[in-house]
């Protein structure tokens, strides 16, 4: 039987999603370039900042692996999907687990009030875990989006930001084991012929679940790419108000009135984002000229 077109059906889904994302990935890649240096040395003593941002981020993860691992456990989910969710539905990529132990490892490393902060904003974070669930809940075959842009950003532009965050050294973490466990698969030997096996798998199991889906649905899962990176760029703005905030970048106060609302979900800011962006701009120039082309080559969403 002549399976080329089915081939190339179950391969436009993904293309599609590329296309459809490709300048709002763009646009976080340099977001995430421009502030990651801040979260080391020279600019940071500690690893606090480092684990604001995780447990932001880390909202999504454990937001649709939740949700997948919990469909999947209920059996309340229709044959067709359950399948799809089943082709997702790799254990060595789950990122929740780590991430908890990864920040619980980090958090006793750091002083009390510095614990504290870290609960707080993972607290006041969770508000983006909600509307994803929200979102499964409302259409369960958009998970695709979720696991197919996660997952393979953790075998692109993760590797590059793994081996950022080791270049201090384990004085910088406090500890001789890297708590990076989330940026590693199996059992961290880091391997990338491993990694590379893994992240062909995943990539045709994600060529199985579109075949799945209907035309309508894979609208609605490019739709939905194109939010979560939305999603992901109001993330970082978040972290730009609470870290300014806190005073962690050492910036002048912020001037009253300096947060406003967007929407029922959202603080967006103003006037101490100014402060922070500026600070980016002043003082790491070289990093987003240095970084941006290594970056580009290095983090793809699909090959």
């Amino acid at each position: 039987m002549d399976t080329t077109l089915g081939n190339n059906v179950r391969h436009a889904l993904l293309a599609e999603l590329h296309a459809a994302t490709r300048e709002k990935h763009h646009a976080l890649n340099m977001q995430i370039t421009a502030r990651l240096p801040l979260c080391l040395p020279p600019h940071a003593n500690n690893p606090l900042l480092y684990a604001k941002g995780m447990v932001v981020f880390g909202q999504i993860y454990s937001a649709f692996e939740n949700f997948l691992e919990a469909s999947l456990a209920s059996g309340s989910l229709d044959n067709r999907v359950r399948d799809v969710y089943q082709c997702l539905h790799f254990h060595s990529l789950i990122r929740t687990n780590r991430l908890r132990d990864d920040v619980d490892s980090l958090k006793s490393r750091l002083d009390c009030d510095q614990s504290s902060d870290i609960d707080l904003l993972s607290q006041q974070s969770t508000v983006f875990a909600s509307r994803i669930t929200a979102a499964l809940s409302a259409r369960p075959h958009v998970l695709l989006a979720y696991a197919w842009a996660m997952y393979l950003a953790l075998f692109n532009g993760g590797r590059w930001i793994r081996r950022q965050l080791v270049s201090p050294g384990s004085n910088f973490w406090n500890a001789d084991a890297f708590p990076l466990s989330f940026w590693d698969f199996g059992d961290g030997s880091g391997e990338d012929e491993e990694d590379e096996a893994l992240k062909l798998r995943f990539k045709d199991s994600l060529l199985a679940a579109s075949s799945l889906l209907t035309e309508a649905e894979k609208e609605d899962v490019i739709e939905e790419a194109k939010r979560l990176f939305d999603v992901c760029s109001e993330m970082v703005l978040f972290l730009d108000e609470a870290v300014a905030d806190a005073g962690c970048l050492k910036l002048d106060s912020p001037q009253e009135g300096s947060v406003r609302a967007t929407g029922p979900r959202y603080l967006a800011p103003t006037s101490s984002v100014a402060f922070a962006w500026s600070y980016i701009t002043s003082t790491l120039t070289f990093v987003r000229t240095t970084t941006r082309s290594a970056w580009e080559r290095r983090v793809q969403a699909v090959d």
